[in-house]
Order: C-alpha cells, then structure tokens, then sequence
C-alpha cells in the first residue's frame, strides 16, 4: 500500500508542471538539432471559423525564452481587443506544444486576428482577415522572425 502511494505521489510529481499549463498539450515528433542544440520551432500556426466561432492553434517546440502569447482583434477603426493570453514555457524536450485560442463570438465587422509573441520584445507571429459576411477566415503572409531550418 505505502509503495502504490510514492508511485502515485513520483507520478504527480514529474507530471505536476504539465497540469498546471493553461491549453498546453504536448505532441511528440522529430528531433530537430543543429549540433548538441536543439532549434526553435514553429511546426504550424493554424484558424478556422466555425459557427461563429473562431479558434486558433500554435504548435511551436524548444521555446529559448519564457513568453506571452497574445490573440488580439484589430479593427479598421484602429480599435484593438484583446481575445486570449497564454504563458509559453522555455524548454528543450524537442516536442511541440499546443497552445490554443478561441474567440467564443465572431465580429460582426470585418476585421484581423494576430498572434503576438512578448518576450525580451514583440513580434507578430501570424495575422488573418476574418470576413464577417461570410464567416471566413483567411491566412494572411507570415511575419514570423522565428528561426526555421
């Protein structure tokens, strides 16, 4: 009995910083590494909109740096509102993480999504136009400045 509870209490454990993540999954691929280094990754960066609902989802690996990321809309106005705030974790555990967002109620004006990135500065990591006519969602060009190799 006394062995099944220290297995359950090292399970906890090592599992613990995990949990306490908000929206973080963990996936498993490739080693991706220059050397003994592992390299920053951003494996994919993905919207949709569905039933007024609109959902973003960030899969990024090896994070150097403890970060914000920042789901705002951008309206032609220049009015700005925030949708969603996740903490990225540093790491090196070459796995993705999955941070995701959502934005329980579409506009009812046309406007832009971005994903920022605060660390040491700011960065926009992707944008996309939203239609509110018909409900979609278009992947603007990348502006990420992320290392990819």
């Amino acid at each position: 009995m006394k062995s099944r509870f220290y297995l359950m209490y090292f399970i906890c454990l090592l599992y613990s910083p995990l949990t306490l993540a908000n929206n973080v999954e963990i996936f498993s691929d490739s080693t991706k590494q220059k050397g003994n280094e592992s390299i920053e990754e951003v494996v994919s960066i993905t919207g949709k909109s569905n039933s007024n609902v609109v959902y973003f989802k960030l899969l990024i690996k090896n994070e150097k740096k403890a970060s914000v990321y920042s789901m705002v809309k951008e309206f032609k106005n220049g009015m700005f509102e925030s949708v969603q705030v996740q903490y990225g974790v540093a790491n090196s555990i070459n796995t993705a993480i999955m941070y995701t967002f959502r934005d329980p109620e579409a506009p009812v004006e046309d406007c832009t999504y971005a994903l920022y990135r605060i660390s040491d500065g700011s960065e926009v990591m992707q944008k996309w136009k939203f239609n509110s006519d018909s409900d979609e969602l278009k992947e603007l060009p990348s502006e990420i400045a992320l290392l990819k190799e």
